[in-house]
């Protein structure tokens, strides 16, 4: 356990990864469904978001030798991590079935998809920096699932809805990670993209109108590099969300 401890010491970024949770809560859970079952879906969420950052850690640890505080980085330490995330993550999907057996199937089969990509391209350096992006908009999938039932989102939004937070999360990592293959000036293309998404969703006059403005703002913010403009950027997205459904 003291092993996991330095580990998340090392690598744990609370007020990241939080942020993170909220705003995949956020843009996954219809505003009409915003209740007590949403603080159980952040909760969730920030469990598994935790989970795959120590499963991705593990399995690009070559990539990471060398660096400083990256106690995986060491042939022990690695093998007692693998070990804790395996019971972990058992423990997870055994306490998932009590819910919902069949969350816990789809939480089980996209752990083993996620290995098998993870062997097939992990050491390619371009898909090595995508792989482990696909959690975000595989994860706000589930969100959304589970809440489509009640209130009849069609396959086409889930699938809009996907890409928003797959190419958001692109955008993040551009503004974040200096080294990440995909150059800045890709930036404002992105967002755009992102955005009319969300205006494709439902395509009406108001609404539409409203997602361009905040495309608008979070382009002039971006632009100028305002304090904090990644959340921003992803606080932008939310709102003009909100107007979607």
């Amino acid at each position: 356990m003291r092993l996991l401890k330095i580990y998340l010491k090392q690598r744990l970024q609370p007020l990241l990864w939080l942020a993170l949770t909220l705003y995949l809560v956020l843009m996954s859970v219809p505003k009409a469904a915003l209740g007590l079952d949403t603080s159980l879906v952040f909760f969730g969420l920030f469990w598994q978001l935790l989970l795959l950052r120590l499963y991705d850690d593990l399995m690009q640890v070559r990539h990471d030798v060398g660096k400083t505080n990256r106690n995986y980085t060491h042939k022990e330490s690695r093998f007692f991590l693998f070990l804790y995330l395996i019971l972990l993550l058992s423990a997870t999907i055994l306490a998932t079935t009590f819910y919902s057996f069949s969350l816990a199937y789809a939480l089980m089969s996209f752990w083993v998809i996620n290995h098998v990509l993870y062997l097939l391209y992990v050491h390619n350096p371009i898909f090595a920096q995508l792989l482990p992006l696909f959690k975000y908009p595989i994860l706000s999938c589930f969100v959304l699932r589970y809440f489509s039932g009640e209130h009849d989102i069609s396959i086409t939004v889930l699938a809009i809805m996907a890409l928003v937070v797959w190419v958001s999360i692109i955008v993040f990592e551009i503004i974040d990670d200096p080294f990440f293959f995909i150059p800045k000036y890709y930036l404002l293309p992105l967002q755009g993209l992102a955005f009319l998404g969300l205006a494709m969703i439902q395509p009406n006059t108001l609404q539409s109108w409203a997602v361009f403005a905040f495309m608008l703002l979070s382009m002039i913010l971006t632009h100028f590099k305002v304090s904090g403009y990644a959340y921003l950027f992803f606080l932008c997205l939310v709102f003009a969300k909100m107007f979607m459904f």
